[in-house]
């Protein structure tokens, strides 16, 4: 285990001291008390904090409606400027990345950042809270901020994100605007008393922006699924791939080539993708696919219950609440091996792990799962039971609230 040695501002940090810390701003991209802002995240820490009697304000830091436009579209001249001219010129990469799961990167854009912190931070000082947990890294503003005690909790940094998103080549994320955001990444953490991260792999990546490791401590997330057991028996050979809006970058390609490959050996191989509406027009047809609109979370619990395997090769996803989900539903995971995914499956050990985005080797671990049922169906009590002893949002907001208020030895990492 690790865990933090000091609170904020006991070593000369940015912010105001280790006072207690009974009345917070919360800064989300979203209501930080909505279930749906930040994969759930937010909504569920305000809560805990609030029964422990804190006071919380919460600050939207979102951009609502038509005001996105002008961001988004700064954001993606910009790209398309600073791309190479191969990248200028190729029409189907230019119309992947104004699609609908890729629009979103107008998050990145750093004007925006700084725009977004500036209306949240002057939210946070009229409603007189001196100290801010930021739910997210699309408002922290490069800048000081001065008498404002200031934390944040992360699950990826820029520099992590920007290594692998897809697709790869050319005019993804130009150089000038990669070294840009490191540069205003790093600027951004020094400013920051304390940070706090979704998993035990980003604490070297955090310390590797300048962030002494004396103010990083690991406290893990929590389980929106914990209270739900449908305790069904998973449909042999079912197994499931939540895509949302972005195709490519959750390997959704590659998962279905997968499948093609391995039926060839298991023909009763079934693969539900779960997402974008048009899903089903370009994949439903291909035989074992099955593919499904987006769900309500009842209706992803009922998904998750009856599939015996996850697959979730996303060449980017930090996390992933879903893989912990999923585990809770008993259904184990086949993920990349890269971000938290060794810390999830404890090395692998609770699931199929594959080096590369590889339809060979998603395919290989597909029958590897299904060789056995028998060890598949105890794999996922084991991991059932280890993400039920490692993440609880109780356990997650303790850990959060002991280091504001200045008690070391409450702070934790997840084991």
């Amino acid at each position: 285990m690790s865990a933090s040695a000091e609170a904020p501002g006991a070593d000369g940090a940015p912010g105001g001291g280790g006072a207690p810390a009974r009345r917070l701003g919360v800064i989300s991209v979203g209501d930080p008390r909505h279930p749906h802002t930040w994969s759930g995240c937010p909504a569920p820490l305000v809560a805990q904090l609030e029964s422990q009697g804190v006071e919380v304000v919460g600050i939207d830091a979102g951009t609502p409606g038509n005001r996105r436009l002008p961001w988004l579209l700064r954001y993606h001249v910009r790209r398309w400027w600073h791309s190479p001219l191969a990248a200028k010129v190729d029409v189907a990469l230019q119309r992947t990345l104004l699609s609908r799961g890729y629009r979103a990167d107008f998050h990145w854009d750093l004007a925006l950042r700084e725009h977004r912190a500036r209306d949240a931070v002057a939210a946070v000082r009229a409603a007189g809270v001196d100290t801010v947990v930021h739910m997210t890294a699309n408002a922290l503003s490069s800048a000081p901020q001065p008498g404002l005690r200031q934390v944040a909790y992360v699950d990826a940094t820029w520099a992590s994100q920007t290594g692998h998103r897809l697709p790869g080549g050319p005019g993804r994320y130009p150089e000038a605007l990669v070294a840009e955001g490191g540069a205003h990444e790093r600027e951004a953490y020094s400013h920051l008393d304390h940070v706090f991260t979704m998993g035990e792999w980003l604490i070297d990546v955090v310390a590797d922006l300048g962030v002494p490791r004396a103010r990083i401590t690991n406290v893990g997330t929590g389980l929106r699924n914990r209270d739900t057991d449908l305790g069904h028996e998973p449909e042999p050979h079912r197994m499931l791939l939540v895509a949302k809006d972005m195709e490519v970058e959750r390997g959704l390609p590659a998962a279905v080539e997968a499948l093609r490959i391995a039926r060839r050996r298991e023909p009763d191989l079934v693969l539900v993708l779960v997402g974008d509406p048009r899903y089903a027009e370009r994949f439903g047809g291909k035989p074992g696919v099955e593919a499904h609109t987006f769900l309500s979370p009842q209706e992803m619990d009922a998904q998750l219950d009856r599939a015996s395997l996850l697959v979730n090769p996303s060449t980017y996803q930090t996390w992933g609440q879903i893989n912990i989900e999923a585990m809770n539903a008993r259904t184990p995971v086949l993920a990349l091996d890269r971000f938290a995914i060794p810390e999830i499956t404890e090395g692998g050990r609770l699931g199929f792990v594959v080096a590369e985005l590889d339809p060979e080797q998603i395919a290989e671990a597909m029958l590897k799962a299904f060789a056995d049922p028998v060890a598949l169906l105890a794999l996922g009590e084991q991991g059932r039971a280890s993400v039920r002893a490692r993440y609880a949002w109780e356990d997650f907001a303790a850990s959060v609230l002991a280091v504001l208020e200045g008690d070391p030895t409450a702070s934790r990492s997840p084991a």
